[in-house]
């Protein structure tokens, strides 16, 4: 955890409600998303393309790949999927959109959009709450 920035442990580690909650969830859903982010990119590396085949990490790596891969490439079967994600980060294109469908498969694992839609409804409620009491 990034211990430079002032007050993260303890939001995080609180248990507060409202305001202090929806924070709290979002910023956990950002730490996990690149928590995703990371632990996929480890598995890619340790993927290989022997011959024409991939060839699947195993252990833990393997799990992430087969979670992960339907979401960054939806129309492709899990060995179709491998195989373009280690030609795309072995030949030298398609990083760019390998790293882009990788957040977005990510953020699906986090449930980002789930967690941060939560999160603003309840600073609405917050905030309508607020303005029915006069604060």
């Amino acid at each position: 955890m990034n211990t430079a920035v002032e007050g993260l442990r303890a939001v995080l580690e609180g248990s507060g409600g409202g305001a202090e909650k929806a924070v709290r969830e979002t910023l956990a859903t950002q730490i996990a998303s690149e928590a995703w982010i990371c632990l996929f990119n480890t598995a890619i590396y340790a993927s290989s393309a022997d011959e024409e085949e991939p060839t699947w990490p195993g252990g833990w790596q393997e799990d992430v790949l087969r979670r992960m891969l339907p979401d960054v490439f939806p129309d492709l079967s899990p060995d179709d999927a491998l195989k373009e994600a280690l030609q795309r980060r072995t030949g030298g294109h398609g990083g760019g959109d390998l790293q882009m469908r990788i957040n977005v498969a990510a953020g699906r694992q986090a449930m980002r959009s789930k967690k941060i839609t939560s999160a603003l409804r309840a600073l609405v409620r917050i905030g309508d709450a607020g303005k029915e009491s006069g604060v």
